[in-house]
């Protein structure tokens, strides 16, 4: 039943902000990261095929 009230406290509506990618701030304990190669493979495969994914924040990443 925990997990039933934890999801009722989520806020139920969503909103699209459309910012400059400068304005964001890495979170520093991302588990995810990607070394200078890996990061260049990725920028030229979303220049060669977009790229769709929004990305997720909250108002403190941003």
């Amino acid at each position: 039943m925990a997990i039933m009230e934890a999801a009722d406290r989520i806020p139920r509506t969503l909103s699209v902000v459309y910012r400059p990618t400068a304005d964001l701030k890495p979170d520093p304990r991302n588990a995810r990261t990607h070394s200078k190669a890996q990061i260049g493979q990725l920028t030229s495969a979303i220049e060669a095929f977009g790229f769709t994914n929004p990305i997720l924040t909250d108002e403190e990443a941003c």
